[in-house]
């Protein structure tokens, strides 16, 4: 979120939390034309937490 809100883009109006029921944790980026995005978190660490600790943060071999 941070490179976002400092990239100084001149079409970035706004960038904030996003909560949901499908996806529990994302960004919203509104633009000054009125369009807006959505980034969704699909895994999330707390500080301190090592991302190869867990299975579920394995990063496969080949993309």
């Amino acid at each position: 979120m941070a490179l976002l809100i400092n990239a100084a883009s001149p079409q970035i109006a706004g960038v904030g939390p996003f909560t949901g029921q499908a996806h529990r944790y994302g960004v919203h980026v509104r633009c000054h034309s009125g369009a807006g995005c959505i980034i969704y978190f699909l895994y999330g660490l707390r500080a301190g937490q090592r991302p190869g600790a867990h299975p579920d943060y394995q990063v496969p071999e080949i993309i």
